[in-house]
């Protein structure tokens, strides 16, 4: 939970025939509003960010869900930001905000992909 709003973030590596120097895997996610339903996180622009360079950048769809490709060699400084503009949010009471999710913590939490290709 970052704040007010919920994130929920799943990481996907990418499959093994790819060259491993172009795409380490996807990410997808999904922003909530913690207590109030009304407040969405819709259009929100989301980007993959190493320290001040922009590597990739989306927006959420209605639901607030997000796909990104995640870039290969993506260091300790890179991070995810979301950032929930008050135009967005239709409601009176939701203000921007700005969420910052640095990857480190994410990568210390992904279960390695199985080895091995399914047959």
């Amino acid at each position: 939970m970052a704040g007010d709003w919920i994130v929920d973030i799943h990481i996907e590596p990418a499959a093994r025939s790819l060259p491993t120097s172009l795409l380490a895997g996807q990410i997808s996610g999904q922003v909530l509003h913690a207590t109030d339903p009304e407040c969405a996180a819709a259009d929100a622009p989301v980007s993959i960010r190493q320290r001040r360079r922009v590597l990739h950048v989306t927006t959420t769809n209605q639901q607030g869900e997000f796909h990104l490709a995640l870039p290969a060699g993506a260091g300790a400084e890179t991070h995810l930001a979301i950032h929930i503009p008050a135009a967005a949010n239709r409601h009176a009471g939701c203000a921007a905000e700005t969420l910052i999710i640095p990857l480190r913590i994410l990568a210390s939490r992904t279960i390695a992909a199985p080895q091995g290709d399914p047959q």
